[in-house]
């Protein structure tokens, strides 16, 4: 049986160990991660994993609800050369993954290097 001081307890441990393993990530990040931003910005663990303490990664729906659905990413990334978030493989209608990309506990990469090499894009 869990009391208030175990849970809470617990709960300084987990958030001692995230600290840890999140400033040993961001060491070598070029820029803050994405949590970091979203910290500076006052959004709430709980406000994406819908869940506290988190034990599962947001859905695709819960960054698609704050920064706006494809044509809007779109239109947004249309300067860059390719537009990162219009991509030729996507279906009418189809969103991609977010986290193919943008990662939130780790620094962010460009999914689209796995196959295009040439590619270079600015991840944030």
């Amino acid at each position: 049986m869990d009391t208030p001081i175990a849970s809470r307890s617990f709960l300084l441990a987990v958030t001692a160990a995230a600290s840890f393993m999140l400033s040993a990530v961001s060491a070598g990040a070029d820029g803050p991660l994405l949590l970091e931003r979203h910290q500076a910005a006052g959004v709430r663990c709980a406000s994406c994993h819908k869940e506290e303490p988190p034990h599962t990664k947001p859905l695709n729906g819960v960054c698609v609800g704050c920064h706006g659905d494809q044509e809007k990413l779109a239109g947004l990334s249309s300067k860059a050369t390719p537009n990162p978030h219009a991509p030729p493989h996507l279906a009418p209608g189809e969103t991609q993954a977010c986290d193919d990309c943008h990662h939130v506990h780790r620094p962010s990469e460009v999914s689209c290097a796995d196959c295009h090499h040439s590619f270079q894009f600015d991840v944030k």
